[in-house]
C-alpha cells in the first residue's frame, strides 16, 4: 500500500521508499528469520500448540514476560510489505501465475518482521529501554496519520471481515512497538564505529586482459591451448614494455577471452558486483585481479598473474574515487551494523518459545490487489474465502469501526513503515 494514485495511475514512489529505507533490524528480520521456525540456523524451540486466543497468531515466551502477535498487526505488515514487493516488481506481479510461490515467501517475510519487532520490544523491557512521552505521541500521530490516508478495500482488509474491524488504538500500539524495536536496534548497533579511513574504503579502477586457460564450464582448457593462452600473455605483455603504440583498450580488444574487462575494486580484495562499470556479473575470479591493481600506481601495468580463469595483465586507471569511496565507507558501516545485530539476535533468540497458532496462520492471506481499470493498485479483503463476501461488502459502505472515512484519491500517502522512516530521517536532519 505505500502509493496513492495521482492522476489515474498509482505514484510508486512511496512503494520504492518504502522498500529502500525500512529499517535494518527489518532487513535483517527478513534474511536471518523466514518465519517461526523455518531457519535451519534459528536455535530456539518453536512449538506448534493451542491455547490462543482468536485473533493470536503466535507468542513469544522470555524468561520473565510474554508478548503476542496478533493477525490484526500481521495484516498491517502483509499489506504494506504486499506494496513494497508491487513497486518493485511491478502492478502485475501478483497477477502473473509464475510468481504465485512468491506469495509464501512474502507471507512468511511479514511473519518474521512481526516476530523481530516483538523480540526487540522483549529485550528493550529487559535493559530497560522505553519511549519518552514526546515519541510515544509521535508514534500516535503517525498511526493517525497512516488510518486517515488508508482507502476503503485496506481498512477491509485490514479488519480482517470482522465486525469489530481494526481500532486505532491497535495501530498506535503497532507504531509505539515498532518505535521501540528501532530504539533497541539503535543501542545494540551503537558500539559500531562509523569512522571508517580513506585507504580502508577506497575504491579503484582496473582494466584487465584475461588469456583464459579454462573452458566456460570451468575445466582446464587442452594442455596445447593453455600453452596457446601462455604464449599470447608474454606476446600482449612484451608490447606493453616496448612501446609498440598500441593503446591498452586496443591490446584489450585484441586479446582478451572475456567481455568484463573494466572493474570497481574495494580495498578488502574483492570486487562488488554493483561496481563493475558495465554492470554485469563479476567472473569469479576477482582476488588475484584485486591484489595486483592495488600495487600499482595510475595508469601502471602489471606482468602476467595467473589466476583460476587464466592469465591476467592489469592496468590501473585510477587510484582513488572520492564518491565511491564515500559510498563504500557506508556500506562497510551498514556491513559491519548488521553483523552486530545478527550476532546480538541470535544469541538472544536461543533462550526465546516461540508458539504459533498454525490453525489462524493458514487463515490469514496477502491482501489481493485490484490492478485493473486505471491501476489503483488499492488492496482487496482476501483473508479467507469465508470472509470475502463480508469484507467486500464492508468495503463498499466504507462504515469501518475505529476509522474517520477519507476520499480515497487524496494526496499521495505513505505505508506503515515508509511512514516511519520518512519521521525518523526528519529527526536526524533535524
Amino acid at each position: 500500500m505505500t502509493g496513492r494514485r495521482d492522476g489515474g495511475q498509482w505514484n510508486k514512489g512511496g512503494r520504492k521508499r518504502a522498500a529502500a529505507l525500512t529499517l535494518a533490524l527489518l532487513l535483517a528480520a527478513g534474511t536471518a528469520l523466514t518465519g517461526c521456525g523455518s531457519s535451519p540456523d534459528t536455535k530456539r524451540r518453536v512449538v506448534l500448540t493451542s491455547g490462543f486466543t482468536e485473533d493470536d497468531v503466535f507468542t513469544i515466551n522470555a524468561s520473565q514476560e510474554t508478548l503476542y502477535g496478533t493477525a490484526s498487526e500481521l495484516r498491517i505488515y502483509l499489506l504494506d510489505l504486499t506494496g513494497e514487493y508491487e513497486g518493485i516488481l511491478g502492478s502485475g506481479f501478483w497477477k502473473d501465475a509464475a510468481n504465485q510461490p512468491v506469495r509464501g515467501h512474502a507471507r512468511e517475510e511479514a511473519l518474521a518482521r512481526l516476530v523481530r519487532v516483538k523480540e526487540l520490544n522483549l529485550m528493550a523491557g529487559e535493559q530497560g529501554v522505553t519511549l519518552t512521552d514526546a515519541e510515544r505521541a509521535a508514534a500516535d500521530g503517525l498511526a493517525g496519520d497512516y488510518i486517515a490516508a488508508l482507502t476503503k478495500e485496506e481498512k477491509s482488509y485490514l479488519a480482517g471481515g470482522q465486525i469489530a474491524g481494526l481500532s486505532a488504538e491497535e495501530v498506535r500500539l503497532c507504531y509505539r512497538q515498532y518505535m521501540l524495536a528501532d530504539r533497541m536496534y539503535d543501542k545494540i548497533i551503537s558500539p559500531v564505529s562509523t569512522e571508517i579511513s580513506d585507504d580502508e574504503a577506497r575504491i579503484l579502477t582496473a582494466e584487465s586482459i584475461l588469456f583464459r586457460t579454462v573452458n566456460d564450464d570451468g575445466t582446464p582448457k587442452s594442455e596445447a591451448d593453455q600453452k596457446k593462452a601462455a604464449q599470447r600473455a608474454k606476446e600482449c605483455l612484451h608490447r606493453i614494455q616496448i612501446g609498440d603504440g598500441t593503446t591498452f583498450d586496443a591490446l584489450i580488444s585484441e586479446y582478451s577471452d572475456s567481455d568484463v574487462n573494466t572493474f570497481k575494486i574495494c580495498r578488502n580484495g574483492q570486487v562488488e558486483n554493483s561496481y563493475l562499470v558495465n554492470g554485469e556479473v563479476s567472473d569469479g575470479d576477482t582476488t588475484p585481479l584485486a591484489e595486483a591493481a592495488y600495487q600499482l600506481t595510475e595508469n601502471e601495468k602489471s606482468g602476467i598473474i595467473e589466476t583460476s580463469l587464466g592469465y591476467r595483465i592489469v592496468k590501473c586507471i585510477t587510484t582513488f574515487d572520492r564518491a565511491e569511496t564515500d559510498a563504500n565507507k557506508k556500506a562497510i558501516v551498514a556491513r559491519r551494523q548488521a553483523e552486530t545485530f545478527d550476532k546480538a539476535m541470535q544469541s538472544y533468540e536461543q533462550n526465546l518459545d516461540v508458539d504459533r497458532n498454525d490453525a489462524l496462520w493458514e487463515k490469514i492471506s496477502l491482501p489481493e490487489l485490484n490492478v485493473s481499470g486505471g491501476g489503483t493498485g488499492a488492496a482487496a479483503a482476501s483473508d479467507t474465502a469465508g470472509n470475502d463476501s463480508a469484507a467486500t461488502e464492508k468495503g463498499a459502505a466504507g462504515t469501518e469501526p475505529g476509522f474517520d472515512e477519507k476520499d480515497a484519491d487524496t494526496p499521495e500517502s505513505l505505508g506503515f513503515f515508509a511512514r516511519y522512516d520518512v519521521w525518523k530521517a526528519a529527526q536526524v536532519e533535524g
